[in-house]
């Protein structure tokens, strides 16, 4: 993986994380600066991984709402490297308890997103979402993501 790559990588990561309300912590990366896992791309996507799932398991709503909303995106714009069929129990989690319902939704999609054949069987449990929503769900993500983007060049 060339280094574009994973510089694309960290910015869809933290870009998509937006600065809390007074109250709240921002995400804190899962590794120091001291630490070259840029230079490691196996090493950095095993790393978002455990920030992804650290994350869901934020006491904050919101927290767990922009990390749902990387998932849906590294699932559709084809973030092949990092592990999200892994993390589909810890969705599944959330779509099942989260007190939001709007983040059950979002781990729903997220969980549909990844289309693995657990997250499927997790989807299937849960009850499934209708494909207009779904459709809605993740356009506005992927809307939200891109919008960053152009703000960020």
């Amino acid at each position: 993986m060339n280094m574009h790559v994973v510089s694309a990588k960290l910015k869809a990561l933290f870009l998509l994380v937006p600065m809390l309300a007074i109250g709240f912590v921002p995400i804190a990366p899962a590794w120091s600066q001291n630490d070259h896992a840029s230079a490691n791309p196996e090493r950095l996507d095993g790393l978002v991984a455990r920030q992804i799932a650290a994350s869901l398991e934020s006491p904050h709503a919101q927290v767990r709402s922009q990390t749902l909303k990387n998932v849906i995106v590294y699932a559709t714009l084809d973030f092949d490297r990092v592990d999200l069929p892994k993390l589909t129990a810890a969705l599944a989690e959330v779509a099942e308890e989260d007190e939001s319902r709007s983040n059950r939704r979002l781990a729903v999609a997220a969980l549909r997103s990844i289309d693995s054949w657990r997250a499927r069987r997790h989807v299937a449990h849960l009850g499934g979402m209708a494909d207009a929503e779904y459709r809605s769900l993740v356009s506005g993500v992927i809307s939200e993501y891109h919008a960053v983007q152009a703000g960020a060049l």
